[in-house]
């Protein structure tokens, strides 16, 4: 009985992690794609995932303080 209580949220945990998965690929695309960002000089795909990664660990590391 454990076991499919186990199963079904471990099936649950994958289900959201796919949701949010599949609205970060079309975030990426949608910047790829973006007409303004085309014209300027540089990656922008690779500058907003940098930037994200520094909101993402600014973020953790207040979650660790409260």
């Amino acid at each position: 009985m454990k076991e499919i209580t186990t199963n079904r949220k471990k099936n649950t945990m994958q289900k959201t992690i796919t949701k949010y998965q599949k609205r970060f690929d079309k975030l990426m695309m949608d910047i790829e794609k973006d007409k303004i960002l085309k014209k300027m000089p540089g990656n922008h795909t690779a500058g907003m995932a940098v930037q994200m990664v520094k909101s993402l660990k600014s973020y953790l590391k207040g979650e660790n303080e409260r």
